[in-house]
């Protein structure tokens, strides 16, 4: 498409390579962004944030994290300032990189630079913490976030959720989710998936029934291995409601209007877990 424009003598714009490069990144195709930013550094345009953010999370993307490393020291070099975008971006590609280190030296940059952190940075910090093994020290930093009176949303909760199944705190990570259901927080699939993976994991079937029926009745479809859990004995196991993609409707049909769900679902339960307790013993 560039290309094209330029073969008809169209003259693009910084708008128009802000656009090209970040599309480019998103697309894993990093090297051709890198390409129009030196074009467009060639036309006289000065690289703005916005530019240097899709270079960054280009990179990102890729795991390529010490390159977007580079283009934060290029672009600060520049004279050009990074925001909360621009940490808050390399922070997540550190913690995708799993190189922890790296995201506590960027947060403290950013402390030190002014920025304040924003919803998305709690969430990816949080979320580090979470896959570091970290659990307790997510939940503490959740908590004073809370406190202090910052600004959260449904990703943030969905982490913290996690974090609390990881540490085995499932009572109090359904006081959390039946409190935004009272707040009028619309909670999607994903949310329960990780409920009830973490009620399964302790062996909290009732919990499960009732996460599992909400799930139904708000009208959310009951997946294939929707729980998939992990047991000190048995490993990983999994069950499913849907006995495959035939016929999926009308269990889901009859698992809403039906007056035994809960004996059902409980049946469904008690006999997975005694078909994968006796493979263990086998």
């Amino acid at each position: 498409m560039f290309e094209e424009m330029v073969y008809r003598g169209i003259k693009p714009s910084l708008y128009t390579f802000t656009v090209l490069i970040d599309g480019l990144g998103k697309e894993g195709k990093i090297d051709e962004a890198q390409c129009i930013f030196a074009v467009m550094v060639s036309k006289g345009f000065g690289p703005t944030t916005c530019v240097y953010n899709s270079l960054i999370n280009g990179y990102c993307l890729l795991g390529r994290t010490e390159e977007a490393n580079n283009i934060l020291v290029a672009m600060i070099k520049k004279g050009c300032s990074p925001d909360v975008v621009t940490l808050s971006t390399l922070i997540n590609g550190y913690i995708m990189g799993k190189n922890f280190g790296q995201v506590w030296l960027l947060f403290f940059e950013m402390l030190n630079r002014g920025l304040k952190p924003d919803c998305v940075t709690y969430t990816v910090l949080i979320r580090g913490l979470v896959l570091s093994g970290n659990a307790r020290t997510a939940l503490q930093l959740f908590y004073k976030i809370i406190g202090y009176g910052d600004t959260v949303n449904e990703k943030t909760y969905a982490v913290v959720m996690e974090g609390l199944c990881k540490c085995r705190r499932i009572n109090e990570a359904i006081r959390l989710f039946r409190n935004l259901e009272m707040a009028g927080l619309e909670l999607n699939v994903y949310v329960y998936n990780i409920l009830i993976n973490g009620a399964c994991g302790t062996e909290m079937f009732d919990a499960v029934m009732e996460l599992l029926h909400s799930m139904l009745c708000k009208g959310h479809e009951a997946v294939d291995h929707c729980c998939h859990c992990s047991g000190p004995i048995r490993g990983n196991w999994s069950f499913s409601l849907v006995p495959g993609q035939a016929g999926r409707d009308n269990y889901v049909s009859y698992l809403r209007t039906t007056a035994s769900t809960e004996a059902i679902l409980r049946s469904t339960c008690q006999s997975t877990l005694k078909q994968e307790q006796g493979k263990a013993f086998h």
